[in-house]
């Protein structure tokens, strides 16, 4: 009987973890003896190590004012968390009305190679939430959204759209 075993982990800066490095290591375990069956390092893109600036409290107004121009619903609520992530397309669609109906979550901009090797910077993650009463008129630019800040200046890098657990 074989068992296949997993480990994953990725690296932290400051104690926030960097989803885009990410060591892999896979082992075979026969009987009494264990191999190591493959070993795997991700790295996508390279890391700036920004230094922080911009508080949180600024990262949510930041936030709030740039749902305004997206919707007039009330947000019910909003959390903010420090993160590693990437550029990504997401508010360039909501500010231009080119919005793609299948993002997922944490999704990339894969196709285009030059921003599929862009550097990951640290971010404030501020999720945006509305009335589940107010969102129900179909727009997509009223739903539940994540801001990524840049955390050095204050500038919105992406998003993505979120759903409430």
């Amino acid at each position: 009987v074989k068992n296949i075993w997993n480990v994953k982990s990725n690296k932290k800066y400051d104690g926030i973890v960097n989803p885009y490095e990410e060591i892999s290591i896979e082992f075979i375990i026969n009987s009494k003896n264990i191999e190591i069956s493959s070993i795997y390092h991700k790295q996508n893109g390279k890391y700036e190590n920004n230094p922080e600036v911009i508080t949180e409290e600024e990262a949510v107004e930041i936030a709030i004012n740039k749902e305004k121009e997206f919707t007039n619903n009330k947000i019910s609520e909003i959390t903010a968390e420090k993160g590693i992530r990437k550029m990504n397309k997401f508010i360039y669609e909501l500010e231009n009305n080119a919005i793609e109906t299948n993002i997922e979550e944490d999704s990339e901009i894969n196709s285009t190679v030059y921003l599929n090797t862009l550097n990951s910077r640290k971010v404030w993650i501020i999720k945006l939430e509305h009335n589940r009463e107010e969102k129900n008129n179909g727009k997509l630019t009223d739903k539940d959204k994540l801001y990524f800040i840049d955390i050095t200046t204050g500038e919105i890098i992406g998003g993505q759209y979120t759903e409430k657990s």
